[in-house]
């Protein structure tokens, strides 16, 4: 396994803690910290991803209903919820991670943390709206 992946599956964790009301932004990042000690880089990455999704959590939301046919975000599981997040996230604004790269990661850790049904679910969400912004130019 990658050590994005394992990275990955830590802000999917920390975004999981947060939306269970388990303290705010801040205090989840500092639990984080001081439970994993990570190194510098991985720390970096990590940081990044967890405050970009969750300062973009109410645009990305939208996005994904945008795109959910027939799906309320309330109704989509928390897990997979979050693993959209992070991927959308990652293909808007994170320019140096390959959109493919984005949405297979995403899709190998919902599975690992939900359901194959998710990782199906998830794939055909993100690459509708991956294929939406490619026509925008966004």
């Amino acid at each position: 396994m990658s050590t994005r992946r394992k990275q990955r599956e830590q802000v999917l964790k920390m975004l999981y803690q947060l939306e269970v009301g388990k303290g705010d932004a801040e205090d989840v990042f500092f639990f984080y910290l001081e439970e994993e000690k990570p190194e510098v880089e991985t720390s970096r990455f990590v940081k990044a991803l967890f405050f970009g999704v969750t300062e973009k959590t109410d645009e990305l939301d939208k996005k994904i209903e945008e795109f959910a046919d027939n799906w309320k975000l309330s109704r989509i599981a928390l897990v997979d919820k979050n693993v959209l997040r992070m991927s959308l996230y990652e293909i808007i604004y994170c320019d140096d991670i390959p959109n493919a790269v984005a949405i297979n990661e995403a899709v190998d850790i919902v599975k690992k943390f939900s359901t194959e049904d998710s990782g199906k679910f998830v794939n055909g969400l993100l690459d509708k709206i991956k294929n939406e912004l490619a026509k925008k130019g966004s």
